[in-house]
């Protein structure tokens, strides 16, 4: 037994597995499922929880091969958990891996997982062995395979039926928002100002939020004179307005013919379509009612307003509109001409129209609305022009209706060509200060110091306040500007450099010096070796590039104005080697300097050279070179007659009784006498002088005791070779 888990919808199609060796030629195997999505943990040996889906024989090949299911078709959802149950027969065994816990994942990829489970001794029963089979799971991933589908899957081999299509707007926030729908279809449309005649009309809002924002009014007057007649009362008026420009048609103002109460019903109608009243008269459903309102009826006379509404005509449309009273009637005149120009302005146009009997709305009656009949009143509208509504601002539109925010109200001087010009001004308030092309007229006459921060003052005329000041384009600080004169701080620098005041009414340019650099004096004036630090005093030093002694190159340590600090360069070349200071505008200058001459500078030694001033170990010294003089000097390089021969004089005869061995020339004083004394020279006799010099056989020995008188070979032992010596001599006579 184990699970499948699913990470997506599967199908499983078939389960490879292996038999523990073969009882017989085949085998029969089953698979079971769980009868619901669960583990098999729990449910190890009970039956009733388990569906049969497959069993049939197949071959048993060995220990390896594998043996195949039929197509089992076990579809799995993502995320459930399916338990499983492979069972071998009554005479087959699975092989299978030991493992420590079942229901734990033993193998997965992306799409499941197979956890491990428990061996079965008998069917459904001794689970107590925890193994997972060795199988090979074979499954397809299904879902929707409709490209066109909102839930398409890529992966997906056999479709399952799920595909949903977009069937409207999913969005909460939408206007059209459909709480059934799965898919969204892009059909979502959202709040804003639906009204075409407004400032802010949103072409894609789908719903009006009420931010409509309405137009300056305007109306157009039909008249206000009638007959009082009950010819001219009319229960409802219809008439055409054709737009000119793209209106917004908001109320009517008319008059009723008395008042039989304080109040009466109004009822406005437009055409459903565009076009005129003329072939719809009595056709009530080419109508639609835009308006009804209870309107107050003050006194005979008196004129009243239908109410607000919006009916929107765009330009070169014409509008059929109708105004029913339903129980009292409005004043027309009777013109005749149904269909001739009443009046006009520049937005719109109203035409005579048809009156309709009083409480007989769409009714006939007056010749069934043929009859010529002047609207008594005046039509309201607004027309959406955008433009700057302020009178305040410089480009304040007259004509306008709608606030588009372009109003100008930041007032200053426009002009670039002005000193004054202010580039954030929109409007011109007529303050430009126009100055002709600037002039500088004089600059000082001493050169500057290279180090600059000193304020310069540049006379001329016609400069600007706003104006720049740059040397060598660079722009410097300036400390006061007028039309006559400029102060700014000059920046350090070198040579001749261009100074440059420029405004908005031009520039002008001029030539200015920095002082040239000087050199006092250096802290050394000579070397031998290098490498010492040196420091150089002037001034205007400000852009040193190179210092040189002679033809090698020293490193700058730092340099100001007054001073630079360097690192004397070992010499490549003997005697005169001046300090070359170059600066970046092309000024050189130099002082003297020296690197030394080498050789031996001791006045005692042989090689001894009076122009040398760096000691260059090379001195060699005087002293005895004949080797057999007492004073000789083997290291000596030239002779200076010291040699002398009586201090190292002597007897260097080691026998003789003056022997001198300190002696290293024998002077042949050697004499044998004077030390000899006669006497016995060994230690060994009595008689032995310490003194004596020379033995004179005066010396006495005592005989020494024998151990072994008898032993005369002295060998150690007394034997045949004794007597041998005895008989060898026996006989002879002792001396």
């Amino acid at each position: 037994m184990f699970d499948v888990i699913a990470n997506k919808d599967i199908s499983i199609n078939t389960i490879e597995f292996n038999f523990n060796g073969c009882v017989e030629s085949a085998h029969t195997y089953a698979v079971y499922k769980r009868n619901v999505f669960a583990t098999h943990v729990g449910s190890e040996e009970v039956i009733t929880n388990w569906d049969l889906v497959n069993t049939a024989t197949v071959s048993c090949l060995g220990l390896n091969p594998s043996s195949v299911t039929e197509n089992l078709n076990i579809v799995i959802p993502a995320g459930e958990t399916l338990g499983l149950y492979l069972e071998a027969g009554t005479r087959g065994v699975l092989a299978t891996t030991s493992v420590t816990v079942a229901g734990t994942p033993y193998v997965n990829n992306s799409d499941l997982t197979i956890t491990n489970g428990y061996g079965m001794s008998d069917f459904f029963e001794a689970f107590s062995l925890r193994y997972v089979p060795n199988i090979r799971v074979n499954y397809e991933i299904i879902g929707c395979t409709d490209p066109s589908a909102c839930n398409y899957d890529i992966d997906a081999a056999e479709d399952n039926g799920t595909c949903t299509y977009p069937d409207g707007c999913t969005d909460s926030d939408a206007c059209n928002y459909d709480f059934s729908a799965t898919c969204d279809d892009g059909s979502c449309t959202y709040e804003g100002c639906t009204n075409p005649g407004a400032c802010n009309f949103d072409t894609a809002a789908g719903c009006d939020d009420g931010s409509c924002i309405d137009p300056t009014s305007s109306s157009l007057l039909s008249t206000w004179s009638h007959n009082n007649t009950q010819s001219n009362q009319q229960g409802g008026q219809m008439f055409d307005v054709v737009a000119i420009n793209d209106i917004n048609v908001t109320s009517f103002d008319f008059m009723f013919i008395g008042c039989g109460s304080s109040t009466h019903t109004v009822q406005v109608y437009k055409r459903s379509s565009f076009g005129s009243h003329a072939p719809v008269t009595l056709n009530p459903a080419a109508w639609e009612l835009i308006s009804e309102n209870v309107v107050s009826c003050s006194e005979f006379d008196s004129i009243s307003n239908t109410g607000r509404f919006n009916a929107f005509v765009p330009a070169g449309q014409s509008q059929a509109f109708y105004i029913q009273c339903v129980d009292n009637s409005i004043y027309g005149n009777w013109v005749g001409g149904m269909g001739n120009l009443l009046s006009a302005d520049t937005n719109l146009e109203l035409y005579v129209g048809s009156p309709l009997p009083p409480g007989n709305a769409f009714g006939s009656g007056y010749g069934s609305g043929t009859f010529g009949c002047q609207f008594t009143g005046q039509v309201n509208y607004s027309v959406a022009i955008q433009g700057c509504t302020d009178p305040g601002a410089c480009n304040y539109d007259a004509s306008a209706t709608c606030d588009d925010g372009s109003c100008m109200l930041l007032y200053g001087c426009t002009s670039a060509e002005a000193c004054n010009y202010d580039p954030l001004a929109l409007c011109d308030d007529g303050s430009c200060n126009l100055l002709p092309v600037p002039e500088i007229q004089s600059v000082p006459g001493s050169p500057i110091a290279c180090e600059g921060g000193a304020p310069i003052t540049i006379s001329g005329v016609d400069f600007c306040p706003n104006s720049t000041v740059t040397i060598d384009g660079i722009p410097v600080f300036i400390i006061s500007i007028d039309q006559t004169e400029v102060v700014f701080l000059m920046p350090s620098g070198s040579g001749e450099v261009t100074l440059e005041i420029s405004g908005n009414n031009g520039s002008d340019t001029a030539l200015l010096n920095y002082a040239a650099p000087q050199l006092f004096s250096s802290s050394l004036t000579t070397t031998c070796y290098g490498s010492e630090i040196l420091t150089i005093t002037g001034i205007n030093l400000c852009d040193v590039i190179n210092v040189s002694f002679g033809v090698s190159l020293a490193p700058v340590i730092s340099f100001d104005a007054s001073s630079i600090t360097c690192i004397v360069p070992a010499p490549l070349i003997e005697g005169s080697a001046p300090i070359l200071v170059e600066t970046g505008s092309g000024f050189s200058n130099s002082l003297p300097f020296t690197n030394g001459i080498f050789g031996c500078t001791s006045g005692t030694a042989c090689n001894y050279n009076p122009a040398a001033t760096c000691e260059d170990g090379s001195c060699v010294f005087p002293g005895c070179q004949y080797s057999a003089a007492c004073n000789y000097n083997p290291l000596a390089s030239c002779d200076d007659g010291s040699c002398e021969f009586t201090s190292c004089a002597g007897c260097t005869e080691a026998t003789a009784c003056n022997y001198n061995a300190s002696a290293t020339i024998n002077d042949g004083s050697c004499e044998y006498t004077s030390c000899v004394v006669a006497g016995c020279t060994y230690p060994d006799s009595p008689e032995y002088n310490s003194s004596a010099t020379v033995d004179d056989g005066t010396c006495t020995f005592e005989a020494e005791p024998d151990d072994c008188p008898s032993d005369l070979n002295n060998d150690g032992s007394i034997n045949t070779g004794d007597l041998n010596a005895l008989l060898s001599v026996y006989g002879s006579n002792c001396p």
